[in-house]
């Protein structure tokens, strides 16, 4: 199982899809914490329940 994890990295488009996937996540996470005008709170709270 380790090594099938270990091989995604040694792939160079696997690595790239896979970091890139994750950096989005992050993004997306991070903006939702933060307040913007004209943006309803509570319609992003049910978004993402």
């Amino acid at each position: 199982m380790f090594e099938k994890f270990r091989n995604l990295f040694k792939i160079p488009d696997l690595r790239k899809r896979l970091l890139f996937t994750l950096g989005m996540l992050v993004v997306v996470r991070l903006g939702s914490h933060l307040p913007l005008p004209g943006i309803d709170k509570e319609a992003m709270a049910n978004l993402f329940a």
